[in-house]
């Protein structure tokens, strides 16, 4: 046997016998979630001959499209069964749902919606969302460890703004009686040395996959007085103005605040708007998509037809980022199939192609599914999502997809 011998570590298979032809090859085929399939994790003498442990998809991954590797779920990020469980359990945060991730220049913030301090949803006590927080640094392969969540003096969880709770009545529907269930967020960004996050008022829960949202309002805090949120005075778009953007969730891309949004619940269709960073908190200064690469003025822009970014089917729960692996931008989203990624390669233009991620089937009552740029692995061949699962689960766990 010849030496030194070559490093094919995280080589393929092919590559590794194309450089190794001088040697007798033994290979293992082993499941690893830290290596990406097909390719080498190991090599060594055994007796005469060299041996490869090649990697291969982990145990009780599984794939539902041709262009997905695996999907794969790491484990539990909230709840009883995850690392998470005494941080939560002391700031009584038991049962939550969500996972939203805002990045700023310390650590990463996860905002979660509706949580209970007991073991089942509406068991204990109720707060309408909160803010957990972790390092940068994160292993994802080995999950989510937080450094803890944001509270109030009492060691509770502080939340970003409480709800009302009112009762959920059908008589809510009348926008005009004021009431609200809830606030619940649906994304969030770091800008100009303030963290902003979107909350929907949601003044009634209705049929599985239905709410009614009065508002959608902006608040923001310091980086390290996340305790102290407050209302971003005239970034609130009401139901009245347009059903459109019940749910906003705001991203970067270039000199702009980009924001997806969908109506409440689960059955709207995505909208675009963007505004430029400096004029964020001006609402009057928001642009709408109406048409392939086209943007006006928000309140021109709803006077015309509709021009939706995912228009064959209904929509929830979305979250959006740049894939630089694929070389496109990724919608994840709800759907009555399941959880899909929705991709296109223009941010301002349809969204056609579609990939089925997650169903029912594999993850009882699952939703949500929320994406982040900097939740990737192997520039992009590898990401990470939270996703949400119903009573009497009603907690998220950290799922892995792997790209072909």
């Amino acid at each position: 046997m010849n030496f030194p011998i070559p490093n094919v570590l995280n080589n393929t298979i092919d590559e590794a016998k194309s450089r190794l032809y001088e040697y007798d090859l033994d290979t293992s085929y082993v499941p690893s979630r830290v290596y990406l399939p097909n390719r080498v994790m190991a090599y060594y003498p055994k007796g005469k001959k060299l041996h490869l442990d090649v990697a291969i998809k982990p145990k009780d991954s599984f794939s539902l499209d041709e262009n997905i590797e695996y999907v794969h779920r790491i484990g539990f990020v909230t709840g009883r069964k995850s690392k998470n469980s005494e941080v939560l359990n002391a700031s009584k945060a038991n049962m939550t749902d969500l996972g939203i991730v805002v990045s700023t220049p310390n650590k990463y913030l996860y905002l979660y919606g509706d949580t209970f301090s007991g073991f089942d949803v509406n068991d204990g006590y109720w707060n309408s969302n909160f803010i957990a927080y972790s390092k940068k640094n994160i292993n994802f392969d080995e999950g989510i460890k937080f450094q803890g969540v944001v509270t109030n003096e009492f060691g509770d969880i502080a939340p970003i703004k409480q709800g009302k709770h009112d009762r959920n009545k059908e008589e809510n529907l009348d926008i005009s009686l004021r009431k609200e269930v809830t606030k619940i967020p649906t994304g969030g960004i770091y800008l100009n040395g303030y963290v902003y996050i979107f909350l929907m008022h949601v003044r009634y829960w209705g049929k599985p996959g239905e709410w009614f949202v009065t508002s959608t309002c902006c608040y923001k805090a310091k980086e390290d007085a996340l305790n102290h949120f407050e209302k971003v005075e005239g970034l609130e778009i009401e139901e009245k103005f347009s059903p459109r953007f019940g749910q906003i969730y705001p991203f970067f891309k270039d000199d702009y605040v980009y924001l997806l949004t969908i109506p409440g619940g689960r059955f709207g269709h995505p909208s675009l708007l963007r505004v430029k960073k400096d004029d964020f908190e001006n609402l009057d200064k928001y642009e709408l998509l109406v048409d392939k690469n086209k943007f006006i003025k928000l309140k021109e822009g709803i006077k015309l037809k509709p021009y939706y970014l995912i228009q064959k089917e209904c929509t929830g729960e979305v979250s959006i980022m740049f894939n630089k692996y694929l070389n496109k931008w990724i919608i994840s989203t709800l759907t009555k199939e399941g959880i899909k990624f929705y991709l296109s390669e223009n941010l301002t233009e349809e969204f056609k192609q579609s990939m089925l991620v997650l169903t029912h089937r594999e993850i009882t009552s699952c939703y949500g599914g929320f994406i982040h740029d900097d939740f990737v692995k192997f520039g992009g061949q590898k990401m990470y999502f939270q996703v949400s699962q119903w009573s009497p689960i009603y907690n998220t766990s950290l799922f892995e997809i792997v790209f072909k």
